[in-house]
């Protein structure tokens, strides 16, 4: 009796295993169901790697397919998001430590991080005193140059979570987060210092978090559509008070907020956190608020527009906050053309809404005109701007601006 007993075991355990390697291999051929993509995860080639004797002697072969295994055996995705339930569940984040930039740090009272910000907040800045004022001395002949051009120059200094509500971080980052660990810092002092017209996101959502908590939505990286709406209502006085202008812009008015599920940047790291629907905590999105302008600007700004004779056109530059930006410029219609200018890479137009009454959490529409040499951009998109918005992030401040203030003066000067 015992012998057909173990007998059964091991037969059992035998069709056990030749399940666990044939199942999954039928299911990647022939697919039982179709399997939820992650989101946020970039795949190894869908082709199976070449087979070559160099390759297999040389072990290159072997690890490869190991490689390409891990991506597209049967069951990989959910396979991957019962392993981040684990880990979750276990230790209240679903990466294992020490987490990449791009990954997603789980925090209190459900926000989310990523990783990027939290390491900007956490860490000692990257760039030295001396470089930073010899980048700040740049930026202010750029603001001259433009200034002698009747252009108007602003810096937006884009918010870090992960500074304005440290409470909210993982619990071993949250006394580690300080505005002297970040270049912004000392950058923000020397704009000040030299008289370059700036708007602080940092400061200004921290003075008025407690009051607005739900500006920043939980679950976005960036600043929420309504963050980005708050910001561009307060640089326009700045904007007017430069005097710059042959037309004064009028202040943004809004007509209602509304609130619906949060959608685009305010959902964005929600999904990857890639885990499986069981797991109510992060299954459905947050509710978000999000503001319909008022596009009616007044007979005034009409008219003045009208004498001008001319489009206004705003450019903005910067880095993935700028598509927000764009997004709340374009809420209302007090530019005539908006280029967007990414990275100074690759050149967009931007676009409202037919109907501004409308309620959707994105507005603009982006036209991808391509990545052209820098000067041959600056030439054809950039030129006749009449307002230039400069987003810097706290931890793209090293960057120099992606060689802005450089091309800027080159094409200047000429």
């Amino acid at each position: 009796m015992r012998a057909k007993f173990y007998g059964f075991i091991r037969c059992s355990m035998i069709a056990f295993f030749l399940l666990v390697l044939i199942v999954p291999t039928i299911h990647r051929f022939y697919p039982f169901y179709e399997e939820v993509s992650l989101v946020g995860v970039r795949k190894v080639d869908s082709a199976p790697p070449k087979f070559t004797m160099d390759d297999w002697w040389s072990g290159k072969y072997s690890t490869a397919v190991d490689e390409w295994l891990k991506d597209h055996h049967g069951f990989a995705t959910d396979l991957v998001r019962l392993h981040r339930w684990g880990l979750y569940k276990l230790t209240g984040q679903v990466v294992h430590a020490p987490a990449t930039k791009t990954d997603t740090l789980i925090g209190r009272n459900g926000y989310l991080f990523e990783n990027l910000y939290v390491m900007d907040a956490i860490s000692k800045q990257g760039m030295s005193e001396s470089a930073i004022v010899r980048f700040v001395d740049s930026i202010e002949r750029v603001k001259d140059k433009l200034k002698d051009r009747n252009v108007a120059f602003i810096v937006v200094l884009a918010p870090n979570k992960a500074l304005i509500c440290p409470e909210n971080l993982p619990s071993w980052a949250q006394d580690l987060s300080k505005d002297e660990n970040t270049d912004y810092f000392l950058f923000k002092q020397e704009l000040v210092k030299r008289g370059v017209s700036c708007f602080d996101a940092n400061q200004y959502f921290r003075e008025i978090w407690d009051k607005h908590k739900h500006l920043n939505s939980l679950h976005s990286a960036h600043w929420s559509y309504y963050e980005a709406w708050m910001v561009f209502t307060n640089t326009v006085p700045l904007i007017n008070s430069q005097q710059i202008l042959d037309i004064e812009l009028p202040a943004p008015k809004l007509m209602e907020n509304y609130y619906a599920a949060a959608g685009g940047m305010d959902d964005e790291l929600r999904p990857q956190l890639n885990l499986p629907k069981f797991c109510a905590d992060y299954s459905d999105r947050q509710m978000s608020e999000y503001p319909i302008a008022n596009p009616d600007l007044g007979e005034m700004f009409a008219n003045a527009k009208q004498k001008r004779g001319k489009k206004l056109k705003a450019l903005v530059i910067g880095d993935s906050y700028g598509f927000g930006l764009c997004d709340a410029i374009v809420r209302q219609p007090i530019f005539d053309e908006v280029t967007y200018w990414y990275y100074c890479r690759t050149t967009y137009l931007v676009n409202g809404p037919m109907d501004y009454s409308e309620k959707r959490w994105l507005y603009a529409t982006y036209n991808n005109k391509g990545i052209f040499p820098k000067k041959d951009a600056y030439e054809a998109y950039c030129k006749d701007a009449d307002v230039v918005f400069y987003v810097l992030t706290t931890f793209n401040i090293d960057k120099l601006g992606w060689d802005f203030p450089a091309i800027m003066e080159r094409s200047l000067n000429n």
